[in-house]
Order: C-alpha cells, then structure tokens, then sequence
C-alpha cells in the first residue's frame, strides 16, 4: 500500500497514520457526508543511501504516468528520506485501483476506516 498526507480542500476530513511495511504512513481522505471524495497517501521511507534515494524517486516518478484516470503518483527524497505521495479523486479513480491502493471499492467512510486498519493505520 502506499500512502500520503493533506492538502484536501472543502469539506471534513479524516486521518489515518501509522507505519505499513515499517514506513511511516498518513491516508487522510476527504468526505462529502458519508463518502469518500479524495484521499491523499504518503508513504516515507529512508534509503541506505542518498544515491539510493534519488534513484527510487526517478523512478517512481518516472513511472508516474502509468498511475491511472484520477490518480497522481509524485516522489521526492531529502537526503535518505524519501516521500511519495499518491492523490487520488475517487469518482475518476478505477475500482481495481481503489481495491490495490485502499483495500476496498466502497467509498463509505465506515469501510474506508475499516480497510485503513486492517492496514495497520489508526484513523481519527
């Protein structure tokens, strides 16, 4: 899962952080009512190096466009520490890219908190 962090206009807002696969990781999602308009993932990680870090933000970034219809993938390293930030505007998002990016095609807010958990996130 890969994961990010705000930014996300009108609206209220959920939060969920914690670490996945040993990384940090923040999903904040972006409500209209009950259902989930945009969540915004970031996943930070630390390379062994700092050549290590610039090679897996080329690459991740360079892969970028194979992100999908209402999705943006961008990555960025600050010496060894690298971020890579997925948004994703659900409505234009595909459902086999909400179920490998979120673990759900049910944009409610109870399955979003649900599926964050079960990740290993804690949502407030």
């Amino acid at each position: 899962m890969l994961v990010c962090l705000t930014g996300c206009g009108k609206g209220n807002t959920l939060k969920c952080t914690g670490k996945v696969d040993g990384n940090e990781a923040t999903a904040t999602a972006t409500l209209n009512g009950d259902k989930i308009t945009k969540v915004v993932m970031e996943t930070k990680s630390v390379a062994d190096s700092e050549d290590e870090a610039k090679q897996g933000v080329a690459m991740i970034n360079g892969l970028s466009s194979l992100a999908g219809e209402g999705m943006t993938v961008s990555a960025k390293a600050n010496g060894k520490n690298v971020t890579m930030t997925i948004t994703m505007d659900v409505a234009k998002v595909s459902e086999d890219n909400l179920e490998s990016n979120l673990g759900t095609t049910d944009l409610s807010k109870d399955s979003f908190v649900k599926a964050m958990e079960d990740q290993g996130l804690t949502c407030k």
